[in-house]
């Protein structure tokens, strides 16, 4: 057990200096990491606790140290326990290579149950979750080093910090990466590769010019430096969309795995494909028109005024169409630009309706709003449009 694996280092009571202290630790994370891949089912939270617990039984003025190790076990009641397959990218002469390796985050108490999720998420972002529950070990030591010596703040401040990272890289994996309402359609790994290539790629631009180059722009992010990047607020009405359930917020989170689906497409067909899926998903609400009605929601959401929103319009029905000539089998050219386009139409109106929650209850909100704007009668829309601008139409 990893407590007994503790005690056999030689830790001196109120001895060691600064360097030693950095080499007890760095020695504990060794023995954690030569024993296996990451972290080996018995090496479990409980069994750290349990070492801690040992150590402080005896003195009365470290109650409240035993208090929080104890509310770990409380706080992690409601999380759940997970098996990962982490993709490992093995990028060599120019090909990409997926490998998976099995690894196990054990339950951190004895007292968490609760199914396995499998997920499926990039090896960078596989790292940051390595190293945060490394870091949960090694600030363990570090408790247990400031105990021996008698910092007993210290061991405190050292523990609640611990206990943050964990509870945060968990609810992490719950509450943004996993949605129970729409767990059986929707993979993880599509939900990231998603969210990743939304955020690493600014909404103003239209795009790196090849897959591979977008695909090793999101391999070199760590999500946390990603968000860093953007604009909190967006990111969190994005993120709310993972969290609560409701018409809109749905539909940007199944637009987001499609887009996910689209960044690790095998062809620039198939990621064509999904990124109109997605645009389908985010706007498609009848089984008739759909070219018609997606081309005047994007044209809505994205015009700046009304010569803008005659070309989106124009614009979004060619893409569609292209669309179909590609899933019929007709003879199609796909360009650069088609890409460009229906990754540019997608991102931007999922973003919009991500960051106007509020003014939407449901889908159908924003169809009135739509009507009461440009369109009274179910006509083409260019000419409609002029006629009832120059008329001073209402908003």
């Amino acid at each position: 057990m990893l407590w007994k694996k503790i005690k056999e280092l030689d830790i001196s009571n109120g001895k060691l200096t600064y360097d030693e202290e950095r080499n007890v630790r760095k020695s504990l994370i060794n023995k954690i990491e030569k024993e296996g891949d990451f972290i080996k089912e018995n090496y479990s939270k409980s069994d750290i606790e349990r070492f801690l617990n040992n150590e402080l039984e005896s003195v009365d003025e470290k109650s409240d140290l035993k208090d929080l190790l104890k509310s770990i076990s409380r706080r992690f009641t409601n999380l759940r326990k997970y098996e990962v397959f982490i993709p490992i990218y093995n990028l060599e002469a120019g090909n990409e290579v997926f490998e998976y390796k099995n690894c196990r985050i054990k339950e951190f108490s004895d007292s968490i149950r609760g199914r396995i999720l499998e997920a499926r998420y990039p090896d960078e972002i596989s790292e940051m979750a390595n190293d945060r529950v490394k870091d949960y070990y090694e600030g363990a030591a570090v408790a247990i080093i400031d105990i021996r010596r008698g910092s007993y703040n210290k061991a405190m401040e050292d523990s609640k910090k611990v206990l943050n990272e964990v509870v945060d890289i968990l609810y992490f994996f719950k509450n943004f990466l996993y949605s129970e309402s729409l767990r059986p359609m929707i993979g993880l790994t599509d939900n990231l590769a998603g969210l990743q290539s939304f955020f690493a790629i600014n909404k103003k631009d239209q795009g790196l010019s090849s897959r591979q180059e977008r695909k090793g722009a999101l391999a070199s992010y760590r999500l946390g430096q990603l968000f860093d990047k953007f604009d909190q607020s967006l990111i969190e009405s994005v993120k709310s969309c993972f969290v609560n359930s409701g018409g809109i917020q749905n539909r940007v989170e199944r637009c987001i795995h499609w887009v996910g689906k689209a960044e690790r497409a095998e062809s620039e067909e198939d990621e064509f494909i999904m990124y109109i899926i997605a645009l389908e998903s985010l706007l498609g609400n009848e089984k008739t028109n759909i070219t018609f009605n997606l081309s005047k929601r994007v044209s809505f959401i994205l015009g700046e005024d009304l010569e803008d929103r005659n070309e989106v319009f124009d614009s979004v029905k060619k893409v569609y169409d292209k669309r179909g000539d590609l899933v019929h089998g007709e003879d199609t050219e796909l360009t650069k630009k088609d890409l460009l386009k229906a990754s540019h139409f997608v991102r931007n109106t999922a973003l919009y309706l991500a960051d106007n929650l509020e003014k939407y209850d449901d889908f159908g909100d924003l169809d009135k709003k739509i009507k009461s704007r440009f369109f009274s009668l179910p006509s083409s829309m260019g000419s409609l449009i002029e006629e009832r601008e120059k008329n001073g139409g209402s908003d």
